[in-house]
């Protein structure tokens, strides 16, 4: 569960998320321009999930043709990285055209100025959307062949150029949205640069053959658009559900959720992620297998330790939040409202450390094709946050205690049919 190698580079990369919100906050406070910013990123974010529909199940189909041949598994490879190309053309046009409408899906009762800068800073982000899918292709090949090296450069890479950008507007005092806006799209096509390199240069040959069986990429296809459609409505519906509360607040309570939010992902990468790739390329591997002793081996022990690492982790940056603010803001113009921000970091974290709880079995009925729990799953956390929302007063700690409840509810429903599959083949309890 815990590699000194991979997790000094994971440091590397948990660094420099730092250091984009330490820009962040220095550059554009709380404000409007950081409300818009994260409210375009939140929604870019999910629109980025779409091409799971169409490719999202590739490490399990993949596993599975290495067992039988490698380099059938490679042919798969390259295929799904020109479809993937395909999708990701298909998704820039379709948001681009209908881009006003889909906006105001994510933010109904959002004024009309602030309407109009988000809507200028999103045609700028959506650049990233032809790219995105080889990014996740690529991310999900080097977890798949346990590189997980690659796949954190990768993500080292995207976060680099906003943070440089953020570094010169700092330097000649300029908060420009739509130029960092420009940086998230240029950081997501030099990943992608990276990923290639590294791919073709380490371990598959580059050639791009259509003789992969029809009849299995198509199941694939189908596979994929079952399983993450239940994914989708929770990438997709909740930013929805989070940013239409979020807006009914005054200027600075977008930002203040997602920093919050945001270093509290910082704090999760640094000290379970590597645990969480681990246990996606393990189960992956094991479900190929029908390996029944090593799945549940592998979960008892990720249940074990990643959600107590993860507390640990969380308790000491809450203490160090402090002198960390002392630092941003030295002889800054800018501020942040510190009590709500640790107030809401507190929180969230009940809502981190359930989810952690639900990943491994979350993870093994992905890869084990069961969309029917996928979709399920996810339509009922959603659903659920919105209901506690819907029903709550507009207190913005209502937030936390919507996600928490809907979390609880996502685990036992993964839980329960995880452990059905288990008992089935080995006549035992998980």
């Amino acid at each position: 569960m815990f590699n000194i190698r991979y997790n000094i580079i994971n440091t590397l990369r948990v660094l420099i998320s730092a250091l984009n919100l330490f820009f962040m906050l220095r550059v554009f406070g709380v404000s409007q321009g950081s409300d818009i910013y994260l409210l375009a990123t939140s929604i870019i974010v999910s629109w980025q999930y779409i091409p799971l529909l169409f490719m999202g199940q590739f490490m399990p189909f993949y596993s599975d043709l290495k067992v039988k041949s490698t380099n059938e598994a490679y042919k798969f490879f390259n295929q799904t990285l020109l479809f993937s190309l395909l999708i990701g053309m298909i998704l820039f046009l379709f948001c681009l055209i209908f881009l006003e409408p889909l906006i105001r899906c994510y933010t109904l009762n959002l004024d009309i100025e602030r309407f109009n800068i988000l809507v200028s800073v999103l045609k700028i982000m959506l650049i990233s959307l032809i790219f995105i899918p080889v990014e996740t292709l690529m991310e999900h090949l080097f977890i798949a062949e346990k590189k997980f090296v690659f796949g954190y450069v990768m993500t080292i890479i995207m976060t680099s150029v906003p943070v440089i950008t953020l570094a010169y507007m700092m330097f000649v005092n300029s908060a420009d949205i739509k130029l960092l806006a420009l940086s998230y799209s240029v950081g997501v096509l030099l990943s992608v640069v990276f990923g290639a390199i590294k791919c073709y240069r380490k371990f598959i040959p580059l050639k791009f053959s259509f003789n992969v069986d029809l009849k299995y990429f198509k199941r694939f296809i189908f596979n994929s658009a079952s399983m993450y459609f239940g994914k989708s409505i929770e990438a997709c519906l909740l930013p929805m559900v989070l940013n239409n509360f979020l807006v009914n607040f005054s200027q600075g309570i977008v930002s203040n959720f997602y920093y919050a939010r945001n270093t509290l992902n910082a704090t999760n990468m640094i000290s379970t992620d590597y645990s969480s790739r681990n246990i996606m390329a393990e189960l992956s591997s094991f479900i190929a297998n029908k390996d029944i002793d090593n799945i549940k081996k592998v979960i008892k022990k990720y249940l074990i330790f990643v959600p107590l690492i993860f507390l640990v982790a969380a308790f000491v940056t809450y203490l160090v939040l402090p002198l960390c603010f002392k630092v941003i803001f030295y002889k800054s113009s800018n501020t942040l409202d510190i009590k709500l921000f640790t107030n809401m970091f507190l929180a969230l974290v009940p809502w981190f450390v359930m989810s952690l709880y639900a990943t491994p079995f979350n993870t093994f009925n992905t890869l084990n094709k069961k969309s029917f729990v996928v979709i399920l799953s996810n339509a009922f956390y959603v659903s659920s946050v919105a209901l506690v929302l819907y029903l709550c007063k507009k207190d913005i700690y209502n937030i936390a205690i919507a996600l928490l409840l809907a979390q609880i509810l996502y685990f036992v429903i993964n839980w329960y049919y995880t452990d059905k599959v288990i008992r089935a083949k080995r006549g035992t309890e998980l």
